[in-house]
């Protein structure tokens, strides 16, 4: 009899914690607002098999033209920071590939990009818990400060 009970404790556990990890489906954050720059961050998060297919971290202008194809914009970015719109995009984009859980993703910021660096992670916070229960429905972010508050400030 004991054995039977270990055996369904053991059953129950392992249950539990299969069902701890990314729920399939494509899931989607965007910032409420635009940017100072004109532009409202997205992540979108494609997840099958428990892991990370695909992922686009990408922003849209009011036209609904992508950050990372306005050439305009990267050669202005370019010789300023080192980084293009493209390369921010594609590096965050690939830090997610085959996670299998949200809380094990490092996310490091990309120099020059601090601002899309923010957007980054607030983006990928707010998807933490959709992934996890499988509620596919957009969320919407508050946008993070671009900037960081001047020493003496409150």
């Amino acid at each position: 009899m004991k054995r039977h009970a270990k055996l369904a404790v053991c059953l129950l556990l392992a249950i539990g914690l299969a069902g701890c990890g990314l729920k399939d489906g494509t899931y989607t954050a965007r910032l409420a607002d635009f940017d100072s720059l004109g532009y409202q961050d997205y992540l979108t998060v494609t997840v099958a098999g428990g892991a990370i297919q695909s992922a686009e971290f990408d922003a849209l202008d009011a036209a609904g033209q992508k950050k990372s194809e306005d050439e305009r914009y990267a050669r202005l970015m370019q010789p300023v920071t080192g980084a293009t719109p493209q390369l921010v995009s594609s590096h965050y984009a690939e830090l997610l590939l085959g996670a299998k859980s949200a809380g094990k993703v490092q996310v490091d910021a990309v120099s020059g990009a601090t601002v899309s660096s923010r957007a980054f992670k607030a983006l990928w916070q707010a998807l933490d818990k959709p992934m996890k229960k499988g509620l596919s429905e957009p969320v919407t972010v508050p946008n993070p400060p671009e900037l960081p508050p001047a020493s003496g400030s409150e």
